[in-house]
């Protein structure tokens, strides 16, 4: 009595905190018995919520506004209405603490055979919930014992039925709990932890439907039970027999629910981590919600820049969550990269003119046609308050597990954003970040003597590993798979600490380590990633070659041929890359060193991959017969950086410039001229 008067307040009270806290150590004990008082406490918190009748206050008052009397009665209306209304919140607050303690005992009980009364219930007092007074807690209150009577019921074969027939409510119940919390308008406190409970159980139950197999192969009629259910619970009619069509509906329908779900998680997420990501309370409530969006595809996350709201909690208390959400920047999809691409080959002038400008994380995702001054002027959503977390860990020596996967998070972020923002962020690592970080964490932790057999081609071979392995992996894994990262995606700056940071006994130390753990896997990547390109016809053709350390292709047109060769380093890429040309036909020798040095430029200073480096000779000879003039700046017909076509025009000389070569020009000269004529440029 005392302890469910505490439970209907604001917040829950001490005595329940107290009282989840004998729980929480009884169930610990198990498989030892449930203490007595507990249990018999367990079983009135069932039977108390059981005796509820949802709506019954709002019904009366509803009759009693319909139905009242005249007179008298109608004189003291007002006073009738206001005691009505007070009387609905206390009946409203009598329900509130009923679902507090049910949520706190119910591990105390039977949960399996109190499933399907409870689920019925709490369907009734759903129907409730959205006019009421106290909706946000109420919803709260709900999540909280579906958080905790859904994952018992769903692993017994005879009560998964049950929850499925439920499914409908339940998911529109914990949908709209998700996004009032996210919007700020949810329970105080620690009240998002119970909602993310009730969703992680949620999306646990429909987890488990793909698997469900109603054939006579199958699991029989424990199966076809169920697959009724969720049909039922899908808003089909009840059915005997369960088809295999009917039931691609009802999995489809289970699936939408499961998405819809795992959106409104994430988004409530994104809003959330940057507050709770060091409190100690909301570890678990992290860990389950991280959990629960492992199984969202990844075609479904949404942008970079959303997932980068996340970057607090790389920061996290818990190491678990740490690398859960480095799962989430690690399944970015690679089409947003392809996207950002295309988006920057629109860029004009404007974009390109700070272009030598080192430039912050949080700067990133700016607008794609913003100056710097205006990125700057509108960095303030939370993505940019992350971004600037997620940096402030990159440069923190004291925690060296928070600090590698800061790094590791940004990479792939890094990898997301538009080429030409990319290549600005990176630019401010060469010289403030990146070697510190190789230096005083990194270094000392890779296992340069010893490394483990296959370590770095096991990093390289499965990039998820770190963000979905589990247990959480050691410090030296970690640190493997961070170093195999950086050489993969930015190869420039990992070579440049290479030569110019290191002492002569750790550059022969990590030279040996990359050749015998790194490269091999790197090559095998490269060459996985060209065989998949898709294919540019027979005119263009690229074969690598693993053991000969090579990548070769030839153009053909007409009849006549150029091939390059790219020959690899064994320390790969710690050393340069030589580019050779074996045949050339239709390209003047100048024309071709040109290119030479511009291919030489992408690999050795601008982080470019094999594949980019190709691409980058076949638009070059593809222009070139195409008829397209060079840049009489660069003498490239595609630009290095922007891969753009020159497109600005002098009106005197109608010569044609890379807008990134010409603002190099005017900041260089000091003079806004045309470089060729000399005139004035308007």
């Amino acid at each position: 009595g005392p302890i469910e008067g505490a439970a209907g307040g604001d917040t829950p009270g001490p005595a329940l905190h107290v009282l989840r806290v004998c729980v929480s150590a009884a169930c610990a004990a198990a498989p030892a018995p449930t203490p007595a008082p507990l249990a018999s406490l367990a079983r009135q918190a069932i039977d108390s919520f059981l005796s509820l009748r949802p709506g019954a206050a709002a019904a009366a008052r509803a009759a009693e506004a319909r139905f009242g009397g005249g007179g008298a009665a109608a004189e003291s209306g007002a006073a009738a209405e206001d005691a009505a209304e007070e009387a609905e919140i206390r009946e409203e607050r009598r329900v509130l603490a009923r679902l507090r303690l049910l949520a706190t005992l119910l591990p105390a009980s039977d949960v399996i055979a109190q499933a399907e009364p409870i689920l019925e219930q709490a369907r009734r007092l759903s129907l409730t919930v959205e006019m009421s007074k106290l909706a946000a807690p109420l919803d709260t209150a709900l999540c909280a014992v579906l958080g905790v009577l859904l994952p018992a019921a769903a692993a017994s074969a005879a009560s998964l039925p049950v929850v499925l027939a439920h499914s409908r409510w339940m998911a529109a119940s914990v949908e709209r709990a998700l996004r009032r919390a996210a919007s700020g308008d949810g329970d105080g406190g620690d009240g998002w932890a119970a909602v993310v409970s009730g969703c992680s159980a949620l999306v646990e139950v429909f987890g488990k439907v793909p698997s469900l197999d109603t054939s006579e192969h199958g699991a029989g009629a424990a199966a076809a039970a169920a697959a009724a259910a969720l049909l039922a619970g899908a808003g089909a009619a009840s059915m005997k027999a369960v088809d295999s069509e009917a039931l691609s509906e009802g999995v489809g329908a289970a699936a939408d629910r499961c998405e819809r779900l795992q959106r409104a998680l994430l988004l409530l997420l994104t809003k959330r981590a940057h507050g709770v990501a060091r409190l100690r309370w909301s570890q678990r409530a992290l860990l389950d919600a991280l959990t629960a969006l492992r199984s969202m595809p990844a075609v479904q996350l949404p942008a970079a820049a959303a997932i980068a709201s996340l970057s607090p909690l790389i920061g996290a208390r818990s190491s678990p969550v740490r690398f859960g959400a480095l799962a989430l920047f690690e399944r970015l999809q690679s089409a947003e990269a392809e996207a950002g691409a295309a988006a920057a080959s629109e860029e004009g002038a404007e974009e390109e003119g700070d272009a030598d400008e080192p430039l912050p994380l949080r700067f990133l995702f700016g607008g794609a046609a913003q100056t710097v001054a205006g990125r700057r002027a509108a960095a303030d959503g939370e993505a940019m308050v992350a971004l600037d977390r997620l940096e402030e860990l990159m440069g923190d020596a004291a925690d060296a597990e928070a600090r590698m996967l800061a790094w590791s998070a940004a990479l792939a972020l890094l990898a997301h954003a538009r080429p030409t923002a990319a290549a600005r962020v990176s630019a401010g690592w060469k010289h403030s970040g990146l070697p510190g970080f190789l230096n005083e964490t990194l270094l000392p932790l890779l296992p340069l003597a010893r490394p483990p057999p296959g370590s770095g081609a096991a990093s390289l071979a499965a990039p998820t590993s770190l963000g979905e392995s589990d247990p959480p992996p050691g410090a030296a894994e970690v640190a493997v798979a961070v170093f195999a990262a950086l050489l993969s995606r930015v190869p420039a700056l990992a070579r440049h600490w290479y030569t110019s940071e290191l002492s002569r006994a750790a550059h022969a130390a990590v030279a040996r380590y990359t050749e015998l753990h790194v490269t091999p896997a790197l090559l095998r990547r490269e060459a996985e990633a060209i065989s998949a390109a898709p294919s540019s016809g027979d005119d263009f053709v690229v074969k690598a070659s693993i053991g000969a350390r090579s990548v070769t292709a030839t153009y053909s047109y007409e009849g006549t041929y150029m091939q390059i060769v790219l020959r690899l380093d064994r320390a790969h890429p710690l050393r340069a890359v030589e580019v050779e040309c074996t045949q050339r036909a239709g390209v003047s020798d100048a024309r071709w060193r040109k290119w030479q040095r511009t291919i030489s430029t992408m690999l050795l200073a601008q982080n470019g991959s094999l594949r980019d480096a190709l691409a980058l000779f076949k638009e070059n000879v593809d222009r070139v017969f195409e008829g397209v003039e060079e840049c009489p700046i660069c003498y490239a017909i595609v630009h290095g950086t922007t891969r753009q076509l020159p497109k600005l025009s002098c009106r005197t000389c109608h010569n044609k410039f890379h807008a990134a070569c010409l603002y190099k020009w005017f900041s260089s000269s000091q003079k806004s001229s045309c470089p060729l004529c000399q005139t004035a440029w308007g």
